[in-house]
């Protein structure tokens, strides 16, 4: 988002109330608009989760759970690590869901070994939400990663952005193949809505 200021958010609010179809939605780089301390809200149609980091402005993610789906109360949330690691689980009755939100840091020769510890904890991080994740939920993880990936076999697709190959992050690789993820050509069934999912081999 680069931000979101009042004048955004109201935007925002905007928008999401014309999109019949929206029932999940990741932000990255929210900064300080939304609060500098993790915070849950909700109005008539959508419920917010909100972790920035307190100590850094230009970081934080959202995510925001349409009504339709689940009540504020069924849905709870966790900072893995503040305004770059959030999870939401929402509590359906068909379901269970899973939602995680990254922002990962951008790589910075200048800052040299502080920027590669900040992005392992991320990934270190991302590691444990992922494995405490029962497998019977439906997991949904989205964000920037800010991270290059290589094809490999059934778990990272040919679906891969130009130069993608030439950026590739061993340890997000690494994290993908140990844990056994791959992405499946089927779709997922849930009331009268469809998407394409992650499954856990």
């Amino acid at each position: 988002m680069g931000g979101c200021t009042s004048d955004a958010y109201d935007v925002l609010c905007e928008w999401l109330d014309r999109q019949p179809d929206l029932d999940v939605l990741l932000l990255q780089e929210t900064h300080w608009g939304l609060g500098r301390a993790e915070s849950q809200w909700s109005n008539s149609r959508w419920t917010f989760f909100s972790s920035p980091d307190p100590a850094r402005r230009y970081a934080g993610v959202a995510i925001i759970v349409s009504k339709r789906l689940a009540s504020s109360e069924d849905c709870t949330f966790c900072e893995w690590v503040p305004g770059r690691v959030l999870q939401v689980r929402v509590e359906c009755p068909q379901l269970n869901l899973d939602l995680v939100n990254v922002y990962q840091w951008v790589r910075d020769s200048a800052q040299g070994d502080v920027r590669l510890e900040q992005r392992t904890h991320v990934w270190h991080q991302l590691g444990r939400v992922i494995n405490s994740i029962p497998k019977r939920h439906l997991f949904v993880l989205g964000g920037d990663f800010n991270s290059g990936l290589q094809a490999t076999g059934n778990l990272i697709g040919k679906g891969l952005l130009q130069g993608s190959d030439s950026k590739v992050d061993l340890e997000l690789q690494d994290l993908i193949e140990d844990l056994r993820w791959h992405r499946t050509h089927g779709t997922a069934q849930f009331q009268d809505f469809q998407s394409q999912v992650m499954r856990r081999l």
